[in-house]
């Protein structure tokens, strides 16, 4: 296996460390963890677990992992300024085939969109968009809901 990998571009982010220890009722081959600066823990887990096929009445081998998103929230200073770049307002009159054309004009554009009938409190955003039902013509400029009034500048 490190032969393997060190003939990769990663053979220097790849550590090989015989002291991991897991459940081996559970585990019967090789375990991995996986690492990311700036986080005291692994992100990554897992391993070969034949035995657990075996408790089962099942043959064949078993690979799996889990990666813990979560601990990515861990990272110093967060990069991301907004949840999602645009929030879609829309009203009781507007049409579900208009949300749909419109939420597609702004995805097609690379942006993220979140559609609701009003703005989540705490959500971070670029702008505000409002369908015509949701009080007026589409505003394509909108404003941050987490700026209080004040005009998001940003494309």
């Amino acid at each position: 296996v490190f032969g393997v990998i060190a003939s990769t571009p990663y053979r220097d982010q790849v550590k090989i460390d015989f002291s991991i220890v897991n459940d081996l009722t559970y585990y019967s081959g090789i375990l991995f963890q996986g690492f990311v600066r700036g986080i005291p823990q692994s992100i990554l887990s897992g391993g070969r677990y034949d035995r657990l096929m075996s408790r089962m009445n099942r043959q064949g081998g078993a690979l799996g992992f889990a990666v813990y998103l979560d601990y990515l929230d861990m990272l110093p200073g967060d990069s991301r300024k907004n949840d999602v770049d645009v929030v879609l307002l829309y009203g009781d009159d507007d049409s579900p085939e208009a949300i749909v054309d419109l939420s597609r004009e702004i995805t097609g554009g690379g942006e993220t969109i979140l559609v609701e009938r009003a703005v989540p409190k705490g959500i971070r955003a670029g702008r505000v968009v409002r369908m015509p039902g949701a009080g007026g013509a589409p505003d394509r400029e909108g404003q941050s809901p987490d700026r209080k009034g004040q005009t998001d500048d940003r494309k």
